[in-house]
């Protein structure tokens, strides 16, 4: 689940307590934009997370990162 990092939310603990791992996205943030606006617009000022649920198993709560670069370039493999 993509969501804004902020870690003073209620909701924050409680993903981090069922959730497998937190992936932090470094260098850069994603943008949370409407599907009907296009272009680029800056309207994430916070830093982005994945939270990575994995079903059957015990949760780890290990922490990783992976930055923007490799999202955008996963992204394309994709989209060709």
């Amino acid at each position: 689940m993509l969501l804004p990092a902020d870690i003073s939310t209620g909701w924050f603990i409680s993903a981090m307590q069922s959730a497998d791992e937190l992936r932090l996205i470094t260098g850069g943030r994603v943008q949370f934009v409407p599907a009907s606006v296009t272009g680029k617009r800056q309207s994430n000022p916070k830093g982005s997370l994945l939270f990575i649920w994995r079903p059957y198993i015990t949760p780890r709560h290990i922490i990783t990162t992976v930055s923007l670069a490799e999202l955008n370039r996963i992204g394309n493999l994709e989209a060709a």
